[in-house]
Formats: structure tokens, C-alpha cells, sequence
């Protein structure tokens, strides 16, 4: 995982918003498929202002390899530490997030967020 982290850290440098924000969409959403807590954590604390774009490719790759651990990180501490806000479902990561198992993030997104 130290190779993604170095190659997000040299993603971060460019200065192009549209190639940076490229490189570190696929980057992360890779890390998030190995280990989706160190994909967010890295995104919460290197990404500023453009980290909710960016949850689009983490939480989805997160939730098809440990749905439970990033629906938790997603009612505890989405909402804190990126400023998300579900309601509505607008957002294009949760909308991809719930796509992946749609029956089980429905019935949560009821109690959780209604």
C-alpha cells in the first residue's frame, strides 16, 4: 500500500485539477478495494475541497469488498469529516455505493437516514 500512497502523494503535485483529480480517482479507488479505511483516511486528510468527488470511486470500491465496515465509516463519520450529506440521495456515491447491493444499503439508508 506504500506504493499507492507515494503514487497519491506525487498525484497530489499536479497542477492540473482535471488530470490530478483523474490520478487520484483511480488510485484511491483501488487502495479502497485493498484496504477502504486507509483509502478514506488518506482522502480525508491529503484531499481538501475536492475529497467528495473523490468518495465516488473509494466508497463504492470500499463497499463491494466490506460493505459493513464502510457503511459504518459512512453513519459515523462521513458527515464529520467531509461535510457529506446524504439526504436527498443526489449524491453520486452514495447512489453508486447502494447499487452495489441494493436490498441491504435500501433497508439501512431507511433507518439511518430518514
Amino acid at each position: 500500500m506504500n506504493d499507492l500512497r507515494e503514487a497519491a502523494n506525487q498525484a497530489l503535485a499536479i497542477t492540473d485539477r482535471s488530470c490530478r483529480m483523474g490520478f487520484l480517482h483511480m488510485l484511491l479507488g483501488r487502495w479502497a478495494r485493498n484496504d477502504g479505511s486507509a483509502a478514506v483516511a488518506y482522502l480525508v486528510e491529503n484531499v481538501k475541497g475536492d475529497a467528495l468527488p473523490l468518495l465516488a470511486g473509494v466508497l463504492p470500491s470500499w463497499a463491494e469488498r466490506d460493505p459493513e465496515s464502510a457503511w459504518a465509516w459512512f453513519q459515523t463519520s462521513a458527515r464529520e469529516q467531509l461535510n457529506f450529506d446524504a439526504r436527498g440521495m443526489h449524491n453520486s456515491a452514495l447512489k453508486e455505493m447502494f447499487a452495489a447491493k441494493p436490498s441491504h444499503w435500501r433497508s439501512r439508508a431507511v433507518r439511518g437516514f430518514c
